[in-house]
């Protein structure tokens, strides 16, 4: 069995360490067939099921609640490529860089560059 941890750092030059972290658990841990495995490797009780970007987004929450300062948020194509976790960062007002593969889809056609028309009424 494989560990997936999802993981907050902070950088300044060239230090970095890690702020927050937290074990990535798939959704069937959450069974009832998995209840005492959970029980006997300590995952509390409370706990529910959270997608990679969930749980990174939570982990970016409690950095926050921390006031650990940061500039930015820089991911990996894991996040970058997902939409959702994209719009949530953007609702928090937090700046972000984030890898995103090289075939993907940023818009669906050629965006309009430019004013739009203003026409006055009578």
């Amino acid at each position: 069995m494989g560990q997936v941890g999802v993981f907050v750092s902070r950088v300044k030059g060239s230090f970095w360490t890690w702020v927050e972290g937290d074990l990535y658990l798939p959704a069937v841990w959450f069974s009832e067939a998995y209840a005492a495995v959970r029980e006997q490797v300590g995952v509390p009780t409370e706990r529910t099921f959270a997608s990679k970007a969930q749980r990174g987004l939570h982990l970016i929450d409690r950095v926050r609640r921390q006031d650990i300062p940061f500039d930015a948020v820089g991911c990996d194509t894991f996040y970058g490529r997902d939409g959702w976790f994209r719009a949530e960062l953007a609702q928090r007002d937090l700046e972000y860089m984030a890898d995103v593969p090289a075939n993907q889809r940023v818009y669906l056609s050629e965006p309009v560059i430019g004013l739009p028309s203003n026409e006055k009424g009578p």
